[in-house]
């Protein structure tokens, strides 16, 4: 997959975030909303370690940095 579309992969999976974050707020249903927040929790997570992913293959020099700031 090419930078930009892992970005546009991206863009939509923050859009993806947002719409569930927006439902769990608006929710009045306790139950409903823990599993939008736990829904969106995973969502990030799983997005994080795809652009790190990303920033790995792109950036050598960054992960170098990452290992000495550990």
């Amino acid at each position: 997959m090419s930078t930009n579309q892992q970005i546009k992969a991206a863009s939509q999976r923050c859009a993806f975030l947002l719409r569930l974050i927006e439902e769990a707020q608006m929710t009045a249903d306790t139950q409903r909303a823990a599993v939008l927040y736990s829904m969106a929790q995973v969502e990030c997570d799983n997005m994080t370690r795809n652009l790190d992913t990303l920033l790995f293959r792109k950036r050598p020099a960054y992960k170098l940095q990452r290992k000495r700031a550990a």
